[in-house]
């Protein structure tokens, strides 16, 4: 789990068993802190995995679904990290 402000990102078994657990964790949090999550805001993206399957899941979790290539906090996530043009635009920015 990486976290960052209001930011959460979970990886974990593609199982459904698994997908309904986050979203019970989800709930809990919801009616302790009294707060929403808002999942239409909320994006899935799996890794290796039919598009029907990530379908299903964000169906149960009501949210949209993505392609694994992302940018999180500047950094793209789902990229080989060994090439030299994956760090290209960190280089970029921490030059400025």
């Amino acid at each position: 789990m990486l976290r960052f402000a209001d930011d959460t990102i979970i990886v974990c078994k593609a199982k459904t068993q698994n997908i309904v657990v986050i979203k019970s964790i989800f709930r809990c949090f919801e009616i302790v802190y009294d707060l929403k999550v808002n999942f239409n805001k909320s994006i899935l993206g799996g890794m290796g995995l039919h598009d029907n399957m990530v379908q299903r899941f964000s169906t149960i979790l009501n949210c949209c679904v993505t392609n694994v290539r992302f940018k999180y906090l500047g950094i793209l996530v789902g990229e080989n990290h060994r090439r030299k043009d994956f760090w290209q635009d960190m280089v970029i920015k921490i030059r400025k």
